[in-house]
């Protein structure tokens, strides 16, 4: 429980007097004023991802906010909500961007050791997304809109979407709705080796969602060397970049969603291109060496 929880992270706190407590997320600040009571030498310092800071921060939480010392957020754009929406100063605020998570890629590299392949024979399409109700903005069923444009130009499209939740059964009726049915293949959930084939088997990852924080999936989609159709939304902008590493597109635009697949598809020589800049980009700012290096700065710096 809430409160449970509570005293043991403050009775902690007291009996071991950390340098440093990290508070995972921004409600945690509510303990800020007692954690200072009972530990006043610690730094506090907070994460902050994504919608948890993108509107104002209710009353208990702007009070605990004042007691943190140092935020440290995973994007620019969650980094100026937060300024805006916490009256936070903007110089009390790191960027600590995400990683791949180097575990998987490790066990993916099997797979990752193929991801100049462009794909299978037939043109696949890829979403990796939680399939429930309250996270809709990923745009499933945006890019399931789209797909009688894009089969008008690609008959032989494949929609693959890997996830699973409430949603899914709602997305499957549109599916039928659409006449899109036998193209869309739901696969649930993935045991990491059967992700990674997704990935390396796909042409290109499409997920043009309105509220990502950042979008790790991007990210494991371009260890693959594959380019990506996003949103053109929050945090999303600041991991696909436009023109370059993939294409961004407005979550409801289906029209501009459906030309940005048909595109891509067609141009092999573009999607390539793109795929090696989004390797490349990954490589040169995504990796867990680069988060622990920024992670060790931040630290080290106070």
């Amino acid at each position: 429980g809430k409160a449970a929880f509570a005293v043991g992270a403050l009775w902690r706190a007291r009996l071991g007097r950390p340098d440093l407590v990290v508070f995972g997320h921004i409600h945690f600040a509510r303990l800020a004023r007692w954690l200072k009571v009972f530990s006043p030498e610690s730094r506090i310092w907070c994460v902050v991802y994504g919608i948890d800071v993108w509107t104002p921060l209710s009353r208990s939480i702007r009070k605990g906010v004042t007691r943190i010392d140092r935020f440290l957020s995973i994007s620019n754009y969650s980094r100026e909500e937060l300024a805006k929406n916490g009256d936070v100063p903007g110089d009390r605020i790191g960027l600590l961007p995400c990683a791949i998570d180097p575990v998987w890629q490790e066990r993916c590299v099997p797979w990752r050791e193929e991801r100049v392949r462009i794909g299978g024979e037939t043109p696949t399409l890829l979403t990796v997304a939680r399939l429930v109700a309250s996270e809709r903005y990923k745009g499933v069923d945006s890019v399931i809109r789209s797909l009688p444009n894009v089969l008008e130009a690609v008959p032989e499209v494949r929609y693959d979407v890997v996830g699973e939740g409430d949603d899914r059964r709602r997305l499957e009726a549109l599916s039928q709705e659409l006449g899109v049915a036998a193209n869309v293949r739901f696969r649930g959930r993935l045991r990491p080796e059967e992700l990674a084939a997704a990935y390396r088997d796909c042409t290109l990852f499409v997920m043009p969602s309105s509220h990502e924080g950042f979008g790790i999936v991007f990210l494991e989609a371009a260890l693959f060397g594959k380019t990506s159709i996003a949103g053109r939304h929050r945090g999303s902008p600041e991991v696909v970049e436009d023109g370059k590493t993939g294409l961004l597109r407005e979550r409801d635009d289906v029209r501009g969603i459906s030309d940005a697949i048909v595109r891509l598809l067609l141009d092999r020589g573009l999607r390539e291109e793109m795929g090696r800049a989004a390797a490349a980009r990954l490589d040169a700012r995504f990796t867990y060496r680069h988060f622990r290096e920024t992670l060790e700065a931040a630290i080290a710096n106070g």
